[in-house]
Order: C-alpha cells, then sequence, then structure tokens
C-alpha cells in the first residue's frame, strides 16, 4: 500500500482540485459583482448629469431668447397701437377736408352758373 501511495507521488486529486480552483475564479465575487455594478451605475449617472446640465444651459439660452422676443413683440405692439391711432386721427381729418370739399362744390356751381347769367346779361 505504501508502495501505490508513492507510485503517484501524491498527484491523485491535483486535478480535482483544479478544476475546483478554476471553477472558484470563473465564479466572479458577489461583492465584485455589486462594486462593478456600481462602477456601472455611476458612469451612467455621470452621463445623465452631464446631459441635464447640457439641457439646463439650452433651457436657460432659450428663457433669454424669448424674453428678449417677448421685449421685440412689446415694442411692435406699442408702435402698432400708436400708427393705429395716428390712422384714426389722419382718417378723421380726411373725412373732415372731404365733407367740406363736397359742401363747397355747390357754392361753386352756383358762382359759375352767376358768372354765365351775368355774361349773358351784358352780352346781350
Amino acid at each position: 500500500m505504501a508502495r501505490a501511495g508513492l507510485t503517484d507521488l501524491g498527484t491523485t486529486g491535483w486535478g480535482e482540485e483544479d478544476e475546483h480552483n478554476s471553477s472558484a475564479s470563473a465564479r466572479p465575487d458577489p461583492r465584485q459583482q455589486q462594486q462593478q455594478l456600481l462602477r456601472q451605475q455611476d458612469q451612467g449617472l455621470d452621463v445623465l448629469a452631464e446631459v441635464i446640465a447640457r439641457q439646463k444651459s439650452l433651457a436657460g439660452a432659450i428663457g433669454a431668447e424669448i424674453e428678449e422676443q417677448s421685449a421685440l413683440v412689446d415694442d411692435i405692439s406699442d408702435l402698432t397701437d400708436r400708427s393705429a391711432g395716428r390712422i384714426q386721427r389722419q382718417t378723421q381729418q380726411v373725412r373732415r377736408v372731404d365733407r367740406r370739399a363736397a359742401g363747397t362744390g355747390w357754392y361753386w356751381l352756383v358762382i359759375v352758373l352767376l358768372l354765365v347769367a351775368i355774361v349773358v346779361v351784358v352780352l346781350w
């Protein structure tokens, strides 16, 4: 028996231990898995934070542009209101002049007829 133990020189079981150790190293440690998962989540959160920062910057720029455009629209609205008031006043003045001109047309007609009558009487 001793001879049988010496013949393999203790090599029996070496392969079993190697298989056991290799399967243990192939299977990751749960702590390592958790740490790897946390690192991936941190990377994802960093990317998300960058995207959110860019969106915040864009939102600020859009807000500033909207305020600028709103001020321009307000200015245009004020100018339009003033122009509408001027147009209204000018329209009223044109109507007054038109009424006066229409009223004086009869006067001119009477004056011309009187002149024609005077010329006819003088020449007769």
